[in-house]
């Protein structure tokens, strides 16, 4: 019947995804928790340099460059509040 192919045809779907699978999960472990880049075009070799220098580990999976921007993000918005703050403290708007 047609049914006597299904277990054939789950064992070769396995075993046709469970190598790329791993390789993602291995390329994640050690690149501390990021896959793996691939630079095709020189632009993108230029980002994962620029990422390197950034990092101050001179490892472009280490990130601290969006703890930073976050952070400026923050202190702006907060500037931006309290000013606004102020200004319906001295208008009396209620």
């Amino acid at each position: 019947m047609w049914y006597e192919i299904l277990p054939g045809f789950a064992i070769m779907t396995v075993c046709l995804i469970v190598p790329g699978i791993a390789t993602a999960q291995i390329h994640k472990f050690t690149n501390g928790g990021k896959e793996k880049r691939i630079v095709r075009v020189p632009y993108q070799w230029y980002l994962m340099n620029r990422d390197k220098q950034l990092s101050g580990t001179g490892k472009y999976y280490h990130s601290k460059v969006i703890h930073s921007v976050l952070f400026s993000v923050y202190i702006f918005f907060n500037a931006i509040l309290h000013d606004v703050c102020e200004n319906f403290k001295h208008k009396n708007v209620y």
